[in-house]
């Protein structure tokens, strides 16, 4: 997988580990969320955005297959 994270907000060092999730909803309880990030985080409501320190939203534009095993 590669990821592409804002440097410049978030630097990471060389060999520096970090978590990672991967979830299609921001609700704690698993239920859709309708609204965007922003207006979730502005209403004081708590999301599991609220345990990481860097957070990015989006899609995932583009698979590729790999060519060692179990790799996408």
């Amino acid at each position: 997988m590669s990821l592409d994270i804002n440097s410049e907000i978030y630097p990471i060092s060389t060999g520096e580990s970090i978590s990672l999730a991967l979830a299609s909803t921001l609700n704690l309880d698993g239920t859709k969320d309708d609204r965007g990030w922003r207006d979730l985080q502005r209403s004081g409501e708590q999301t599991l955005a609220d345990s990481y320190d860097y957070v990015c939203r989006g899609k995932v534009y583009r698979i590729e297959e790999g060519g060692a095993e179990g790799t996408l």
